[in-house]
């Protein structure tokens, strides 16, 4: 039920034009002058593992000095190439980590299920998606399937998202991060999570609901700028009625949870964006499926996804040469996300010295930054980091609106933020609360334990300023705290200085 034909019907074909050579040309003679005048050394694969990851640890330290920056982000855009088997000894000993849906459904209910209830479930999720960040050595991987999940946002504790979130992430999402932008879609459109979320299981052609069509317009495709009218976000709608979950008593009942119910489908005909779209009448399921291919190689679409990724990964406000050009790769590849985030990182702009630690870090990369750093484990602390993240507000699978967590330094910013960051940051490197690790520095004043910590916890080294401070603590300690003490000290006062707080 759920194969897509080859490509649209004849009247549903769409065809856009990339922009002109001429700025690929350039941005690639910028992308080329950059390997040469780029910061090279430690700044340099300091930011790429802040920006393309949950920051350094012992390994990513390693293998970044032995590759170099961009070879290392090159072996991370196809992380099938990378062993990884720690974090996968991890998370075997999740049963659910393979359950299709509708085993999901029946093994975790409110009542006398097998393997416990839903919100066990998603508390195990939120732990692996934890260890992910701190313990895969896959992080472009982990960080972009949080990128395009927050993209395609949905509240997981409500109605079938409580188990229906593992198979949404897991395949509408991991599973295309590098893959072509249109086959994410497809799969995010096709799950029960996102149906159920927007609402369009209950959109018929006796009673259209518009939640997914607009959301799809405003937030998943062309952006709340991309020229639509209100007439295509009813046009679009009609085109997914029939779209919905299907109950396991359901005789169509599937694996998936996908149900295509042909007696609720508007057949008539729609005509999208002004006609550049037409969809003739009795095309059933095909409907939709045309609108998301039209959509996905819209330009519109490209300038809205790029642009996001742009600010997301290059940060700060990115030069329209450099919009253009992510762009123009997204259209002349159609949509292949691989390439367009390749192509973040191959320009000048990504490697700009005024972009480095410019963005607060989101309680997530905190957290895991801070244990990647200190190489922390134990097996409480998944568990205390789902709580402390709630406490700093981003409370994993539960952000309410579609929009997604804003990725915003104000958002994250304010006093009460701030204060919640460092004292987690405290709790931390103090090892409480199911932190085990191990300092293992020597030093001999209080100069060499300052140094020892900063090059543990920065791999780029901190400001004259922050350095100062930490000597200035050490010198001001009682006498009962030398030693590690001494060093658990500074380094919970160096998690809070503005050299780890951002990224």
């Amino acid at each position: 039920m759920l194969d897509r034909c080859e490509g649209p019907r004849l009247e549903a074909q769409n065809r856009f034009t990339p922009r002109v050579a001429s700025v690929s040309t350039l941005l690639l003679l910028l992308t080329m002058a950059s390997f040469l005048a780029a910061c090279s050394g430690a700044q340099d694969e300091e930011h790429a593992l802040l920006r393309f990851g949950y920051g350094p640890d012992a390994y990513s330290r390693e293998r970044i000095r032995e590759l170099g920056p961009r070879p290392y982000l090159e072996e991370q855009l196809y992380p099938e190439s990378i062993p990884d088997d720690d974090f996968d000894a991890m998370m075997a000993a999740y049963a659910w980590r393979n359950m299709d849906y509708r085993t999901l459904e029946q093994t975790y209910c409110w009542e006398d299920c097998p393997a416990g209830t839903p919100w066990d479930l998603q508390t195990d999720l939120r732990k692996a998606k934890i260890q992910r960040a701190i313990y895969s050595r896959r992080q472009l991987e982990a960080v972009l399937t949080d990128f395009w999940f927050n993209h395609f946002n949905v509240y997981a504790p409500s109605g079938v998202r409580w188990t229906g979130i593992v198979p949404y992430e897991r395949d509408a999402i991991r599973a295309h991060v590098f893959g072509k932008f249109e086959d994410m879609l497809v799969a995010v459109a096709t799950s029960p999570s996102m149906m159920e979320y927007l609402d369009n299981t209950l959109s018929t052609q006796w009673g259209i609901n518009e939640n997914y069509g607009r959301e799809l317009l405003e937030l998943h495709t062309m952006g709340v700028d991309g020229g639509y009218t209100q007439e295509d976000i009813i046009e679009v709608a009609r085109a997914f009625t029939g779209w919905q979950v299907s109950d396991e008593w359901d005789e169509n009942a599937t694996e998936s949870g996908f149900f295509f119910n042909e007696e609720d489908h508007d057949p008539g005909s729609k005509s999208i964006l002004g006609g550049d779209l037409v969809i003739p009448p009795g095309g059933e399921m095909q409907d939709g499926f045309d609108v998301l291919h039209h959509l996905a190689l819209r330009p519109e679409t490209a300038d809205f996804l790029t642009r996001k990724l742009a600010e997301r990964f290059i940060g700060g406000e990115p030069h329209e040469l450099t919009l253009n050009y992510l762009s123009n790769v997204y259209l002349e590849t159609g949509g292949d996300l691989r390439e367009v985030t390749r192509a973040m990182f191959q320009t000048a702009e990504f490697w700009f010295m005024t972009h480095r630690r410019t963005k607060v870090k989101r309680p997530l990369m905190l957290v895991a930054s801070t244990a990647r750093a200190l190489g922390a484990t134990g097996p409480d602390l998944p568990l205390t980091l789902t709580w402390y993240l709630n406490d700093l507000g981003e409370d994993l699978y539960a952000y309410p609106l579609p929009t997604g967590y804003p990725d915003d330094s104000s958002y994250w910013m304010n006093t009460g933020n701030l204060l919640s960051s460092i004292n987690v940051g405290y709790a931390s490197v103090r090892g409480w609360s199911g932190y085990q690790y191990s300092w293992d520095i020597a030093f001999e004043d209080v100069d060499q334990a300052a140094d020892a910590v900063i090059r543990r916890m920065l791999l780029n080294g901190a400001s004259d300023h922050t350095r100062t401070k930490l000597v200035e603590l050490g010198e001001a300690l009682p006498a009962w705290t030398e030693g590690d003490r001494m060093i658990d000290e500074m380094g919970a006062a160096l998690v809070a200085s503005p050299e780890f707080l951002m990224h």
